[in-house]
């Protein structure tokens, strides 16, 4: 059978290298990233601090912290709710 469109291209990015190498490449600028800081501000703490900020940043823009909470129940007990799982979770009704 033929798959087309977005369900297709899924299916043949998983097994490619390119898919398989991006933790290693995110990695990689973070620690260029890092380097390059600590010679600019001949600091330690600063830069940490600013790739850790960038991180909180770019996880926010894609929706982490609210899949992290609504769906998966990270911090539910310390934010005073029961999450009731992701929708298609029927095992938790």
């Amino acid at each position: 059978m033929l798959v087309t469109g977005q369900t297709a291209v899924d299916a043949r990015l998983q097994g490619t290298s390119c898919f398989n190498q991006f933790p290693k490449l995110v990695g990689l600028v973070l620690l260029v990233t890092y380097v390059v800081l600590v010679l600019f501000f001949h600091s330690l703490l600063l830069p940490l601090k600013a790739i850790l900020m960038n991180l909180v940043g770019i996880t926010a823009s894609y929706g982490f912290p609210g899949d992290g909470v609504f769906e998966w129940g990270i911090l539910d007990k310390v934010l005073g709710f029961e999450h009731l799982g992701r929708p298609d979770d029927v095992s938790r009704r």
